[in-house]
């Protein structure tokens, strides 16, 4: 994972590109999913898991605003 780009971080979690680590953890289950309409076909949902056509509303839209808020925070 090193030289990997952060996507989003909060206090509780850390959204990282796909494909950035090198073996993936297998103790780790998903409580969401995002940007669901781009999935790709074939790949399934995951029924466990909320669904959000975007963002979740409670979150800044992206790293950059993120970045902005924390630095004007």
């Amino acid at each position: 994972m090193c030289g990997s780009r952060v996507v989003s971080l909060r206090d509780d979690e850390a959204e990282i590109m796909v494909g950035s680590l090198d073996t993936a953890p297998s103790d780790l289950i998903p409580s969401y999913e995002l940007w669901t309409p781009r999935r790709e076909g074939w790949l399934h949902n995951l029924p466990w898991a909320d669904q959000y056509e975007a963002d979740r509303s409670d979150e800044p839209r992206n790293w950059r605003q993120a970045r902005r808020a924390h630095q004007d925070g």
